[in-house]
Formats: C-alpha cells, structure tokens, sequence
C-alpha cells in the first residue's frame, strides 16, 4: 500500500494502514513500513524505515478444514543439524515429504486449541517424556501478557502407541504438571497428527487475553532413527535458545 499526505508546519497527520500477516512458511514478524519525506522549501528529503511487529488473526472456532494457520513446508523453516557435516548428510532435510507441517489455532469456550498435521516419512520416537524432544515430537510455546516466562509443552507419541506430555518450563506462579492439558496423537501412513487442548484458566488465559494477543509458537522435531536430526520450525524462540519475544503475535476473533 502507498499513502501519500501533507503536513503543514507543526502540524500532524494520521495515516492508517492495513496489513496482511506474513506468507506461510516466513518470518511472522517480519514487515517494514518505508516513509520518505520531503520538505518544501528546504534541501531536507529522506528515506526512514520502520519495522513492524505483525499480528496473526486466528478466525473463532476450531474449523480444521479451512487453509492452515502456517504451513512449514520450505527450507527457510527448517534448522537442519546434518548439513554441515558430511557424515551426517544421508540425515540432512530432503524436502517436504522428509518434514514439513500444518498448524491450526483454534479456541474452544475453554481451551485453546493446537492441531498440528505432520508429514514424516519415518517416525522414530522411543524417549521417556522429559525428553521426547530428542524424538519426534512438537514443543510449543504459549505467553500471555504480563506473565514472566512462558509454558512449553512438548507432546509426542511413542513407538508403542501412547502419547507422550512434558512441561518444560512454566511463568512464574503458574506451575503446570502434564497432566494439566490434554493431546492426542495418531499416526497414518507418513502424516502423524496432534491435537492439544490447552485449558485457558489453568495457564493463564481468558477470553479477553484471546482477543488481545498472546505470543505463539511451535517446533517439529525430527529423528529418523540414529539422531534428532533438526526440527522445523514457526518462528526462532524455543530450539536455538528460550527466547519468547520472537514469538509471533496471535489474537482470536470473537466468538
């Protein structure tokens, strides 16, 4: 979009944009507004670029059906730990059908929901919950306003069928335990799907918090048997290091 407006001397002017989030797979945070400016009457003219923290809009409900909150599916997604080292390459991502991931938001009247559908041509996962992130598995990250820390919660489903919580870490004052939310995992072919419900009291949340904006964020983990190989990944925050202010933005539309 391209605005153009006059301001007078020791004037002001408002301008209002509309933007879109970020294509699926990219950065969700990353967008720039560029104003140049031009005085009359004067040799000052200029270029300054502002950066721009986007907000995701999840539509109301938990409708799986319609297009994925993100679809990580190309290399600019995914952190790869076989590249580098040639005795590792046979390890290093192939492309989709190797790893790639749909992930929907969505809200129940009291949970947040997570669906997740995964595409992984071998699924290898034989940890104990503390550490099923060396398998394959999905950690998450949720931070309401205010709270100090964030919950990250890593599910996965075992080579014997169960299904597989941790929490990793929690804000301060509100301790989860595993059993405090609820998944699910089940595995077809090469698709393995997750479903979490995350109990909006519990963690912190409210309708109110929903509508505003809380910080988001999701890892694939994958490990085809000799190693975790790397993940894929929405945004940077949670697997090269604890850091919830890269997190994207999301709010919910009301119900």
């Amino acid at each position: 979009q391209e605005r153009r407006v006059e301001v007078p001397a020791n004037g002001r002017s408002d301008v209002v944009l509309v933007g879109a989030s970020a294509e699926p797979g990219g950065d969700p945070q990353q967008a720039r507004v560029e104003v140049s400016y031009r005085v009359d009457g004067g040799p000052w003219d200029g270029l300054i670029s502002v950066p721009l923290r986007l907000v995701r809009a999840i539509p109301a409900g938990t409708d799986w059906n319609r297009p994925a909150d993100w679809t990580l599916d190309t290399q600019d997604a995914i952190v790869d730990y076989c590249t580098a080292d040639p005795s590792l390459r046979d390890q290093s991502w192939k492309g989709p059908q190797d790893l790639s991931a749909r992930i929907w938001l969505g809200r129940s009247p009291d949970a947040l929901r997570v669906h997740v559908e995964v595409r992984d041509n071998v699924h290898h996962q034989v940890e104990p919950a503390d550490t099923a992130w060396r398998g394959d598995s999905v950690q998450l990250g949720v931070q309401a306003p205010g709270q100090k820390g964030f919950f990250e919660l890593t599910t996965a489903m075992h080579a014997d069928g169960g299904v597989l919580r941790a929490v990793g870490s929690s804000p301060a004052g509100l301790q989860a335990k595993a059993a405090d939310y609820a998944a699910r995992a089940s595995r077809s072919g090469d698709a393995t799907i997750y479903d979490i419900e995350i109990p909006l009291q519990r963690f912190g949340l409210d309708g109110a918090v929903l509508a505003s904006g809380l910080r988001f964020n999701l890892i694939v983990n994958d490990n085809d048997g000799p190693l975790r190989k790397g993940y894929i990944r929405v945004a940077p925050g949670i697997g090269e290091g604890k850091d919830s202010s890269q997190f994207p933005l999301v709010r919910f539309d009301a119900r």
